[in-house]
C-alpha cells in the first residue's frame, strides 16, 4: 500500500489531446442540392428553408418523445445546413440529445464536444456542456477528452453554477498535470465547496499533498470532506483514501473502520478493499478476521481480481498460528497460479503478451477507465448493427458508422498504450509478491525447527484449544465454499493455535 495507489484513486495520470472533429459528411439524399433536383432561383434560401423544416420536425419528435425520429430529422437538418449557418449547431445539439436517449453515448459526446468547440450560438453552450458533464459522471468520456482545449476555452460568464464548477474542476486538473499548481489553486478556489466538484477538488488536493510527502495535511482535508456529508461516490473515494492514510500513519483500528465503510469505487472493486482491510487486521493482530477476508476473496465476484499478495498474507497468518504445512501450501498455491507467468517475465517475454499479466493490467484503475469507454464503443457499435431501416434513410447510419470508426481508431491506440504500461506495473507487482513468497518459505522452514524447551529443559505448552459452543450469539459452521454477498465483509476464520509456548 503506497502513495502511488492513493494517487491512482483520483485518476491523476495521462495528458490530454483533442477529440477529432466530425468531417466528410455525405449530403442528405433529399437535400435541395442533391443531383436530379429541380433548379430553383434561390438555392441557398431554399436549402436553409428545407433545413429549418427538418429541424422543426426533429424538435417536434423530441417533444413526443420519439427519439428515433428526432435523431433522423436532426441529422438530416445538421447535414443540410451550410457549415456557416448558426442554426446548424441547434440541429447538432438536437442530434446529440437524441443519440444520448438512444444509448449511442460516444456519438453523442462527439457532437456535444463539437457544439462546445464551435460556439457559434453561445446560448447553446450550457446544454452542450450539461450533456458532456452527465456522460463524464458515468465514466463514459476519457479524462483527456475532458481536459481538451474546447473545455479550457469555454466561457463561464452565463453558465449555471454546477456547470461552472465542472469547468473549473477540469481546468484545475489540466493545470495540475502541467505542474501549474498556482493556477490549479486558482481554479479550485472558484468551485463551490458544498458541491460535488468542490468535494472532488479537495480530494485531488489531498492526493497531491500525499505526493508532496505531507500525509498529515492530506488526512485533514479528507476528514473535512467526510465531515461535510459528501455525495455517495465522493464519500466512497474519500473513505478509501482515508483508510490508506490512517494505515500508513499506524492508526490501524481507525483504518479498519474506514475500510469497512467502503463497498468499492468506480475504479477500485470491493475485493481489493477487502484485501487492504485484511492487511490492516493482520497489522493489529486480529488474525481470524484477516483470514476470514482472505477466504471472502474466493467469492465468485472476486476470483478474477489480481491479488497475488493475498497468498502471502494467507501464509503469514498460518505461520503465526504454527500451521507450517498450511503456510507452505499457501506459497505453493501462489506458485501454481502465477509460476508460469513469473517464468515468462524472467525470460524476457513482453508482459502484455502473458495472459495472467495482461488480465491483471486490465483491472488497474488507470486502465479500467480507458477500457470502460472502449467497451462502451464496442457495445454501441453492436447496438448500431441491430438497428432497422429507420436509420438508413437520410444517411444517419452512414454518419454513425463514420463517427464510430473515428472514435474506435483513437481508442484502439489509447487502449494498447495503457494496457502496455499496466502490464509492466502488474509484472512488477507479481515479482514483488514472488520475493515475499520466497521469504515466507524461508521463515516457515526456520520456524519448523524452533526448540520447544526453554534453557532449563522445561517444555513450553500451547494454550488450551478453544471450545466451540453448540449454541450462542455466534454461529460456527464448516466452510463449504458457499458465499453470501452480505456476509463477505464480516467473515472470520477460526484457526487453532498450535504454537508451543
Amino acid at each position: 500500500m503506497s502513495a502511488r495507489r492513493i494517487a491512482a484513486l483520483a485518476g491523476l495520470l495521462s495528458l490530454a489531446w483533442p477529440i477529432p472533429l466530425l468531417a466528410d459528411e455525405p449530403e442528405p439524399v433529399n437535400s435541395p442540392d442533391a443531383p436530379g433536383d429541380a433548379v430553383v432561383e434561390n438555392p441557398a434560401e431554399q436549402r436553409l428553408a428545407f433545413a429549418e423544416s427538418l429541424l422543426e420536425k426533429a424538435l417536434a419528435a423530441a417533444s413526443k418523445p420519439d427519439w428515433q425520429e428526432a435523431a433522423r430529422f436532426a441529422h438530416e437538418a445538421w447535414a443540410t445546413f451550410p457549415a456557416s449557418a448558426e442554426r446548424r449547431e441547434a440541429a447538432e445539439l438536437a442530434l446529440a440529445d437524441a443519440l444520448t436517449h438512444l444509448s449511442f453515448h460516444q456519438a453523442a459526446a462527439a457532437h456535444y464536444f463539437d457544439v462546445v468547440g464551435r460556439r457559434n450560438m453561445p446560448q447553446l453552450l450550457p446544454r452542450a456542456l450539461a450533456g458532456v458533464e452527465a456522460l463524464s459522471r458515468r465514466g463514459l468520456i476519457l479524462e483527456e477528452d475532458l481536459l481538451a482545449g474546447v473545455l479550457a476555452d469555454a466561457d463561464l460568464a452565463n453558465l449555471p453554477p454546477e456547470l461552472a464548477d465542472f469547468l473549473h474542476f477540469q481546468r484545475g486538473l489540466a493545470n495540475l498535470r502541467l505542474g501549474n499548481r498556482r493556477w490549479t489553486d486558482y481554479e479550485f478556489d472558484r468551485i463551490r465547496p458544498e458541491g460535488m466538484y468542490g468535494q472532488r477538488a479537495q480530494l485531488v488536493r489531498a492526493v497531491s499533498l500525499v505526493r508532496e510527502n505531507e500525509p498529515a495535511k492530506a488526512l485533514e482535508l479528507v476528514d473535512a470532506i467526510l465531515a461535510a456529508t459528501p455525495e455517495p461516490d465522493v464519500e466512497q473515494e474519500a473513505l478509501l483514501v482515508q483508510g490508506r492514510l490512517l494505515f500508513e500513519a499506524g492508526r490501524i483500528g481507525d483504518a479498519v473502520a474506514s475500510f469497512r465503510r467502503v463497498r468499492g469505487t468506480l475504479n477500485v472493486p470491493g475485493g481489493e478493499v477487502l484485501l487492504e482491510r485484511a492487511w490492516a487486521h493482520y497489522r493489529e493482530g486480529r488474525l481470524h478476521e484477516a483470514m476470514g477476508l482472505i477466504f471472502a476473496l474466493g467469492a465468485p465476484a472476486n476470483v478474477d481480481l489480481f491479488l497475488p499478495d493475498a497468498y502471502v498474507l494467507k501464509g503469514l497468518i498460518y505461520q503465526r498460528f504454527c500451521h507450517f504445512r498450511a503456510a507452505r501450501r499457501a506459497s505453493a498455491e501462489f506458485r501454481e497460479r502465477f509460476g508460469e507467468a513469473i517464468t515468462e517475465v524472467e525470460a524476457g517475454t513482453e508482459p502484455g503478451r502473458i495472459a495472467v499479466v495482461a488480465q491483471a493490467a486490465s483491472i488497474l484503475p488507470n486502465v479500467r477507465s480507458v477500457l470502460r469507454v472502449s467497451d462502451a464503443v464496442r457495445e454501441e457499435r453492436a447496438l448500431l448493427g441491430r438497428q432497422g431501416s429507420w436509420m438508413v434513410a437520410g444517411g444517419l447510419r452512414a454518419h454513425l458508422d463514420h463517427v464510430y470508426d473515428q472514435v474506435g481508431s483513437k481508442l484502439e491506440w489509447k487502449r494498447s498504450r495503457v494496457l502496455a504500461s499496466g502490464a509492466d506495473e502488474a509484472a512488477e507487482r507479481l515479482l514483488a509478491a514472488r520475493e515475499q513468497a520466497n521469504l515466507l518459505e524461508y521463515e516457515v522452514g526456520v520456524s519448523i525447527h524452533k526448540r520447544v524447551n526453554d534453557s532449563e529443559g522445561k517444555a513450553w505448552r500451547r494454550p488450551e484449544v478453544q471450545v466451540i459452543p453448540r449454541t450462542g450469539d455466534t454461529t460456527f459452521y464448516r466452510f463449504n465454499g458457499e458465499f453470501w454477498s452480505d456476509e463477505l465483509p464480516d467473515m472470520r476464520f477460526l484457526i487453532e493455535n498450535r504454537c508451543v509456548e
